[in-house]
């Protein structure tokens, strides 16, 4: 029985998962430029959001903005201690993923202190 691959299969495949906070997921991708970035991903809708700082980083294919309240939710994520792995936060966990997945890139530092992600602007819109 042969193996249908796809594409989104594909894709998946190059993708660490840095955690979920209800049905929302944080996640970095390899191969994706020179500015460090993180994926926020919920139904309805797909972010990303700098490393550096508390802004919005235009994807051309994944521009909404998150909800006050799914902002609040990810900047108290990234503070919380992550489900397993030698991390105190979600944070530095993130911070190692992009590392790992992005060795060509400038490496960010694992001190690189957390944006107040609590300053993105919000949408209008999904919850």
């Amino acid at each position: 029985m042969a193996i249908k691959v796809t594409v989104h299969e594909h894709k998946i495949t190059e993708m660490a998962e840095v955690g979920r906070f209800g049905n929302v997921v944080v996640s970095v991708y390899g191969k994706e430029g020179y500015i460090p970035h993180m994926h926020v991903k919920g139904p309805g809708f797909e972010s990303c959001v700098e490393f550096n700082s508390a802004s919005y980083f235009q994807h051309r294919a994944h521009p909404d903005k998150l909800s006050k309240k799914v902002i609040v939710d990810f900047d108290g994520f990234l503070s919380s201690a992550p489900d397993f792995g030698p991390f105190a936060t979600n944070w530095e966990a993130a911070l190692y993923e992009w590392n790992r997945n992005n060795s060509e890139k400038p490496r960010l530092p694992m001190d690189l202190e957390k944006p107040d992600y609590t300053q993105l602007e919000s949408s209008k819109g999904h919850l």
